[in-house]
């Protein structure tokens, strides 16, 4: 999946002040296993917080974590975190349905196929920068500007 996805493999490191992000050849993720058998409901989701509550480092650190906390004897409980720079509702369902896929072939031995992307994240990002420069793109921007300018608040 991380292979296959480039937003997975992408790398964010300030160059300049500026954020840069990189595209590497091959991609990582971070997996790891909890036995939580026999702790309480406070105690999993405890765990499962704290693992989803982890900083990303998005200069090297994988995009994808993978966190599987195993409740009983065949009842495992997966948490798929990804850096919302990189995703969103739409793409975790994707990646879920994906990891599905696989999983599934491989609990039957079969080869695991899945669709070709129809489009990839360098063409998503070109499509938006073409529309940003067109009128649509300019009626945005000035929405946004009238919309968020002013006074920042301060929060609290």
């Amino acid at each position: 999946l991380v292979d296959r996805h480039a937003a997975l493999r992408t790398t964010v490191k300030l160059v300049d002040g500026e954020a840069a992000q990189t595209v590497q050849p091959s991609g990582t993720y971070s997996y790891q296993e909890f036995a939580m058998l026999g702790c309480s409901e406070e105690e999993l989701n405890a765990a499962v917080k704290s693992a989803y509550d982890k900083p990303f480092n998005l200069d090297k650190d994988p995009v994808l974590r993978i966190d599987i906390f195993q409740t009983g004897s065949n009842v495992n409980i997966i948490l798929i975190t990804m850096h919302h720079v990189f995703g969103d509702a739409a793409s975790i369902t994707l990646l879920g349905n994906e990891l599905l896929t696989l999983y599934h072939a491989e609990l039957s031995g079969e080869k695991a196929t899945l669709p070709p992307l129809p489009k990839n994240y360098a063409d998503f990002v070109r499509a938006e920068a073409a529309m940003l420069e067109n009128e649509k793109g300019q009626d945005l921007e000035k929405f946004w500007q009238e919309r968020l300018g002013g006074d920042t608040p301060i929060l609290k």
